[in-house]
């Protein structure tokens, strides 16, 4: 999951802005299915919101 690894979100962001890229952004990844249900729901919630604070930033 993106901030859990050693990429820098932060740059990758602004090096799509600074291209001026309007393309779409995914991010195929999924928490561990070896989380209880409760936590795997509450990690996909965080997923999601990782993935618009960085879209957000582009």
């Amino acid at each position: 999951m993106p901030y859990f690894g050693i990429i820098d979100w932060e740059d990758f962001a602004a090096a799509l802005k600074d291209i001026k890229y309007n393309g779409c952004f995914s991010l195929e990844t999924i928490p561990s299915g070896k989380l209880p249900d409760d936590i795997f729901v509450y990690m996909c919630r965080l997923l999601a919101k990782i993935a618009e604070k960085i879209a957000k930033n582009i």
